[in-house]
């Protein structure tokens, strides 16, 4: 986040200051609004733009087939509140509250003003006439005048015109971007210089709607000098009464050429090119050279401490990874395990997908801490005997009794190499499994998981056994 506000200020900087030197004093004033609001949008929008570069990197058949990284995800933690945190985002949602507050009020008392006071609707704008001593300002289509004067017809119609100039052109749109900007990002000092000259700018904007319309200069800026003691109590509001009458007198005597313009215009394109490129984020991706032009796919999977493969909340069996490399010889498969997982099983795992084919894998292994040793997890039975990892014959195996203790047990799922998974709803091998180990060779892991019984609170250790014969 603060990465985010520091590149987005900076752009807002770099913005602003091109105005103020080289854009504020020119006459181009409807490119000029443009470019404010472009320069309010864009530099929030830069930050999440992302250039990717590609890094070559040597072909996977030169990276290890096993890796493995050892972590330690599940030791317990003080849990410590951030408190400087805490009191950062509570003062920040505190302030944009106020600000809220303060630009819904303003909206509020415009429409009480609206809704209050006398209507006299006109083509393209409706005057609202307010008491004595009211300095002519407008919102939205709205003109807000004195309404005694008007009446007696003491307004000028130069000051007139200069309102229904900011109701044409929708200067109030402009305002309630600015106000709204500032409710989000009130800390910003830039917001407000932003304000400032948008603001300013359509003050330069309604003086050259005037000027167009054949009224004399010097008349209109001895009416101008006569509102300046007098303030606008709305904020969301366009007025004539505004503080640098002396810049606004200076612009209204410019007049910028066409080859100015488009020179001008033209040196915004590297400024805007240069900041989004240097304030964008950057993101390198290794591309992994190799001879069939293919990339390195990754699939990371979870071995959860019944021995279940789970991908994307899905679970996989052995045989579906098995079909993927088949199809691609450059899969990298991921697999971190539960704390409460056999690891015996977890490298058989590696071992196979190995066997065939897979030019990377990685097993990230969590380690059993204390804190871990009080869930209800335990060793399933071999015979009356307790099992963690062992060897056995297959005679041994094929007349194996699997129980647990102070419970029935109900079925468990095996699985031997080469072979698809079996759900045995029973403690014995029955006859499929009997054949898969039949077939079996020497060395080959057979491995027994998601082990059930009837207590629902025990879970049981996956048993991988290792064939002798």
């Amino acid at each position: 986040m603060m990465h985010y506000l520091i590149n987005s200020s900076a752009c807002l900087l770099i913005f602003i200051v091109f105005y103020k030197v080289f854009l504020e004093k020119e006459s181009f004033h409807t490119f000029k609004r443009c470019y404010l609001l472009a320069s309010l949008i864009i530099p929030f929008a830069i930050p999440f733009i992302t250039y990717t570069t590609y890094i070559e990197q040597t072909s996977p058949a030169d990276l290890p087939l096993l890796e493995i990284i050892p972590i330690n995800n599940n030791i317990p933690q003080e849990n410590t509140t951030n408190w400087s945190s805490i009191i950062i985002w509570s003062i920040y949602t505190f302030v944009a509250l106020f600000f809220a507050f303060k630009f819904l009020w303003n909206i509020f008392r415009i429409a009480k003003q609206i809704k209050t006071h006398e209507q006299l609707p006109q083509k393209d704008w409706i005057y609202v006439l307010m008491p004595k001593g009211t300095v002519p300002h407008s919102f939205l289509k709205y003109i807000f005048i004195e309404g005694d004067a008007y009446n007696s017809d003491t307004i000028p119609n130069e000051i007139l015109t200069h309102e229904q100039i900011h109701v044409t052109q929708r200067h109030s749109i402009d305002n309630l971007l600015v106000e709204f900007a500032k409710v989000v990002f009130w800390f910003n000092p830039i917001i407000y210089l932003f304000k400032r000259e948008i603001k300013l700018n359509h003050e330069f904007l309604a003086d050259r709607g005037v000027l167009k319309q054949g009224y004399n200069p010097k008349t209109y800026q001895n009416l101008l000098l006569s509102y300046t003691t007098k303030q606008s109590n709305f904020q969301l509001a366009s007025s004539i009464n505004y503080l640098l009458i002396k810049k606004r007198f200076t612009v209204m005597k410019t007049n910028t050429s066409s080859t100015k313009t488009w020179i001008l215009a033209l040196l915004i394109l590297p400024i805007v090119t240069l900041t989004t490129y240097g304030f964008s984020t950057k993101n390198e991706v290794v591309a992994t050279q190799n001879s069939d032009k293919e990339n390195l796919n990754s699939l990371d999977l979870y071995l959860d401490e019944k021995g279940n493969l789970i991908h994307n909340d899905e679970t996989m069996s052995l045989e579906e990874i098995e079909a993927l490399l088949a199809k691609n010889k450059h899969l990298h498969v991921s697999i971190k395990t539960d704390p409460k997982s056999n690891r015996n099983y977890a490298e058989h795992i590696i071992d196979e997908l190995r066997s065939k084919g897979a030019l990377k894998t990685t097993l990230c292994s969590s380690f059993e801490t204390e804190s871990d040793s009080s869930r209800q997890t335990t060793y399933a039975l071999i015979n009356g005997q307790k099992t963690g990892p062992t060897e056995m014959v297959k005679k041994d195996i094929k007349n194996l009794i699997l129980s647990v203790e102070n419970a029935n047990l109900m079925s468990f799922r095996i699985k031997f190499p080469r072979k698809p998974t079996q759900s045995i709803p029973s403690n014995t091998l029955n006859a499929i499994t009997k054949q898969y180990l039949l077939e079996a060779e020497k060395d080959d892991k057979v491995i027994i998981f998601d082990i059930k019984s009837s207590s629902s609170q025990t879970k049981y250790y996956p048993i991988v056994i290792t064939v002798l014969d």
